[in-house]
């Protein structure tokens, strides 16, 4: 009987202190800020690299006309529409509304000269994806037409690692895409970004 009374207590006393202890309210975590660490820096900021560690740093920052989704399927990034006229010819629609980080509009001219930078043989790294391509012609304010030397079927493969840029854009040291984020401070270690207002897609879920 002693041993009863006794663990009666015990417990008693136990349920005592867990009510004690639910009454306490840690403060709400804040999440306005997000810090990711990686052991590889960015070594580059120019977006005609084909090195993957400093694409992953750059892919919040530029975007593609075409990327893959969760299944490794296309999707439309930049385009919204693209279809082949023939073998050799393709015919792409632009999104329209899109803004760069600047606040200029994205449109054909912008995705014909990103097409030209990343084609560029000894300035980057991206030309040997692009060695099929023959033509780019603009078609409409946001249309445009690739020919290609060869049928190449893995070209919107391609094109999903050439990221779109302002016309006339070459300060690499500064990047300028459309992506969700825009750069708001960098230095040689630390990269810091913005969460981009005018993104045309869903805001992303942190500020900072």
């Amino acid at each position: 009987m002693k041993r009863l009374l006794a663990f009666t207590l015990f417990f008693a006393l136990c349920l005592t202190g867990c009510a004690e202890l639910s009454d306490f309210k840690a403060p709400a975590p804040r999440f306005d800020t997000l810090s990711i660490a990686y052991a590889e820096p960015l070594l580059d900021y120019s977006p005609l690299r084909y090195n993957s560690a400093d694409r992953k740093y750059l892919g919040n920052i530029y975007e593609p006309l075409l990327r893959f989704d969760g299944s490794f399927n296309m999707e439309s990034a930049l385009a919204v529409s693209w279809g082949r006229l023939d073998e050799y010819t393709w015919d792409f629609q632009l999104r329209q509304g899109v803004q760069f980080h600047t606040g200029e509009t994205f449109d054909a001219d912008d995705a014909l000269y990103s097409l030209s930078l990343a084609k560029a043989q000894g300035d980057s790294e991206l030309g040997a994806l692009l060695s099929t391509l023959s033509e780019v012609q603009k078609t409409g304010d946001y249309r445009f037409t690739l020919r290609t030397t060869q049928p190449d079927p893995l070209l919107l493969n391609k094109l999903s690692y050439v990221y779109m840029l302002p016309e006339g854009y070459v300060d690499f040291k500064l990047p300028i895409g459309t992506g969700p984020y825009r750069v708001s401070a960098f230095s040689q270690n630390t990269l810091t970004l913005e969460r981009f207002e005018s993104y045309w897609g869903p805001l992303a879920f942190f500020p900072l």
